[in-house]
């Protein structure tokens, strides 16, 4: 079998899971949660005020979008062990050491699976913000200022990756399935709450990428190193499991 027809059959089996209506819906509704700023700010040439689309663009960084960090660390918590765990457990990836596969593979397939489902939901649901916060202006602002339009992409990713290795960590670990999302919620909250608490951490601490974007880039130096760390952690240890089985 070939590893791209492998990842589209994992895409697939995991947009038929329960639980994905239920996480998209809560997705676009936490979209909703982050805060809007007053003032005036400098967007290609130009003085908007805040109140509007202009509260997510600027040189001051996205700021508008950081209530979604919550839900997408509860989406993660609860996919990723909903489509590894359970399987481990269940006996069902046995079933792909039948198939002409390595489990590297296996793994790779359901990473990047998870992965894109969890980056298209948080993306749609920023944009969809964007827009309805601002119709009228979505559209001059995408043509006028395309770069400032993007940043959510990249800041998204990073997000994703650093929620989605925590998740991923404790879902090859795990026994069972509710016990990594509980063990994520946890670890992912309290980042989030460490970093509220002592201001000194938050350009250390996630979400960083969720605050002003023109500062040292060594909050997302450690945060990449600790997703990435995190990431071939898991799959060593999920590949090792496979063998066991």
């Amino acid at each position: 079998m070939k590893t791209l027809t492998f990842i589209k059959w994992e895409f697939k089996s995991l947009t038929r899971l329960r639980v994905i209506l239920p996480l998209v819906a809560f997705m676009f509704f936490t979209s909703y949660l982050g805060g809007e700023l007053s003032g005036v700010v400098f967007v290609s040439g130009e003085n908007v005020r805040l109140e509007n689309l202009a509260s997510m663009l600027g040189k001051t960084g996205v700021v508008s979008i950081e209530g979604i960090y919550l839900a997408l660390a509860f989406f993660s918590a609860i996919l990723v062990p909903f489509s590894l765990t359970e399987e481990l457990n269940t006996g069902i990836l046995k079933y792909y050491l039948s198939l002409p596969i390595s489990r590297f593979k296996v793994f790779l397939a359901k990473f990047l699976a998870c992965y894109i489902v969890l980056n298209l939901t948080s993306l749609t649901a920023v944009y969809y913000k964007m827009f309805m916060t601002d119709p009228r202006n979505f559209f001059r602002f995408l043509a006028v200022s395309p770069f400032y339009m993007l940043q959510p992409c990249l800041m998204i990713l990073l997000a994703t990756l650093f929620t989605f290795s925590v998740s991923l960590y404790f879902s090859v670990v795990s026994v069972k399935a509710w016990h990594a999302s509980l063990y994520s919620l946890f670890t992912l909250y309290s980042f989030y709450t460490v970093r509220l608490v002592n201001p000194r951490l938050r350009w250390y601490l996630p979400p960083y990428m969720f605050f002003p974007a023109s500062t040292s880039m060594t909050g997302i130096f450690y945060i990449m190193f600790f997703s990435v760390f995190l990431t071939l952690s898991s799959c060593y240890i999920f590949v090792r499991r496979l063998e066991v089985a």
